[in-house]
């Protein structure tokens, strides 16, 4: 039941989206725009998000073989594509990582840790997006204000969620006595539900998987400079996605803005859409950009949407839909 309702879910919001997006535009005009685009800059673009997908597959071949799990490039790659598909159809993408887990189970892949290298990924991928959003703030506050308007208020949500998030997932990862605290009080709140039964045996094996958690979690305290080498890994990712609407501003034809304005602009997008419950930040994601990026994109910013969005998310959903399906 739970997976139709996502699907729904995601459906009602698709469609909501395409009718915002639509609604009241001229096609013709859209169709024009959208065929003068340079292809060059469309293969571009297509590229930045296959180095999008890929480092998620390196820094989780990295973390892997870092814990002797010896695991090939071409797995991590599927479960990088699961991870995309699920995260992109739930809310607040919060069935990309467990489908993973269980992917990488079938794998051979100890359920703790897949976890611990997932959730490092996580925390890595968070603070990357902190760290642009508080410099961001700080040097063009004023611009924020300006495009953001009444939405500026989101743009301090999503920054303090993620941050949140990524401080919280750090903690699970490097104090594991938090980890244990947190699982055995959802474990008794379940069989509080009558959810869980025969609590004993399964806090049996529990205990067995948390102390192999622990020694993962001892052996990335132990060598720093693979989180150092993760961080990095993810830094490429987030400017991967973010080369997108560069590429697509190109393929509009429009020059005049550096790539480093245009994927700022592109970052403050993500940090207010990021942690908001809705599947691959749809609807609001696109409602932004056409906003925030108008400075650099002028009368192209619904084309550029358009472009961006469509390769950047949607194309890479249905690419790793495509991949999912061969895995699963």
């Amino acid at each position: 039941a739970l997976p139709i309702w996502n699907a729904l879910i995601f459906v009602l919001i698709f469609a909501g989206t395409l009718y915002g997006v639509f609604h009241g535009q001229d096609i013709g005009e859209l169709k024009d725009a959208l065929a003068r685009c340079r292809t060059d800059w469309l293969v571009c673009a297509a590229g930045c998000v296959v180095v999008f997908i890929l480092c998620e597959s390196s820094a989780l071949w990295l973390l892997l073989n870092t814990f002797g799990m010896g695991l090939r490039q071409g797995t991590c790659f599927f479960s990088a594509c699961i991870g995309f598909f699920f995260s992109a159809i739930t809310p607040s993408s919060s069935g990309g990582q467990p489908m993973e887990v269980y992917y990488l189970r079938k794998k051979g892949i100890p359920v703790s840790v897949s976890s611990v290298a997932l959730i490092v990924m996580v925390v890595a991928y968070k603070l990357i997006l902190t760290g642009i959003g508080v410099i961001l703030l700080i040097v063009r506050y004023g611009f924020l204000r300006a495009h953001l308007g009444k939405l500026f208020f989101l743009y301090f949500i999503g920054l303090i969620m993620t941050a949140g998030a990524a401080v919280f997932l750090f903690l699970m990862v490097f104090r594991p006595s938090m980890a244990r605290a947190i699982l055995i009080w959802g474990m008794s709140v379940l069989e509080e539900l009558h959810i869980l039964k025969n609590r004993e045996k399964h806090q049996t094996g529990f205990a067995v998987s948390m102390d192999l958690y622990s020694s993962v979690s001892d052996q990335l305290r132990k060598k720093p400079g693979v989180m150092l080498g993760v961080l990095a890994i993810m830094a490429l990712r987030r400017a991967a996605l973010f080369s997108v609407t560069w590429c697509v501003y190109r393929a509009l034809g429009l020059s005049g803005d550096s790539w480093l304005t245009v994927a700022l602009l592109q970052a403050a997008v993500s940090i207010c859409a990021d942690m908001l419950p809705l599947p691959g930040g749809m609807g609001i994601s696109e409602a932004l950009f056409v906003r925030v990026c108008a400075s650099s994109f002028g009368d192209a910013a619904l084309p550029g949407m358009i472009l961006s969005r469509g390769i950047g998310h949607y194309c890479q959903l249905i690419l790793c839909a495509l991949f999912t399906m061969l895995a699963l």
